[in-house]
């Protein structure tokens, strides 16, 4: 059982020794607060945002934790500690997700991608907005890449991206170089909904 601080650190000491950009200081706190989770600072993962994070998303079952790491090209998935388990007996229950059990590298994305921005779906499957490829990407719930949906005009530095529209089915995606922004109709609808309402989770 660790900490979050304990996997920033060691996060930051094996990958990141020393700050990418001042202005990313503090930046996962901002994002996680986004998807209505109360962590406070004390939590800081700043220590991993300035370093290699870009952002960070709860699933909709509330027991993991999805951690987009850009600068590495892959997904970190953490498992909350929910209490006494075969693989973690000595682990106590934790209501206010402050602790994991285990973080592990998932996902690793295809050439030169960057998890830039990441969402869940009401059934679980991760989408991820590929800076460097030119478009978002669709993960399922065991972290295999399902498809790959790239922008029409080319644009490669696609980064962030919101659900929204009509049953909060549609996917709105940036292409910050051309300064445009493309619609699609996801499968399922945003776990996050209109002003960052959690919407229910659906088996």
């Amino acid at each position: 059982m660790h900490s979050i601080r304990q996997y920033a650190l060691r996060f930051a000491e094996d990958f990141r020794p020393h700050l990418v950009s001042p202005h990313q200081e503090g930046i996962a706190e901002v994002l996680i607060a986004a998807d209505g989770w109360g962590y406070r600072p004390a939590t800081r993962f700043h220590d991993i945002a300035a370093n290699l994070v870009w952002t960070v998303r709860p699933a909709p079952d509330n027991a993991v934790l999805a951690i987009g790491d850009c600068a590495a090209g892959r997904l970190w998935y953490a498992a909350f500690t929910t209490g006494p388990t075969m693989g973690c007996p000595q682990c106590t229950p934790d209501p206010l997700h402050l602790t994991f059990q285990g973080v592990k590298a998932g996902t690793y994305v295809p050439g030169n991608g960057c998890p830039d921005g990441i969402h869940y779906d009401v059934k679980g499957n991760l989408w991820a907005a590929m800076a460097r490829l030119g478009g978002i990407i669709q993960i399922d719930p065991r972290g295999l890449i399902l498809g790959f949906v790239p922008v029409p005009n080319g644009d490669l530095l696609t980064t962030n991206f919101a659900f929204g529209g009509p049953d909060n089915q549609y996917i709105y995606l940036e292409g910050a170089l051309s300064g445009t922004f493309w619609r699609f109709k996801a499968p399922y609808p945003g776990l996050i909904g209109p002003g960052g309402t959690r919407l229910p989770a659906q088996p």
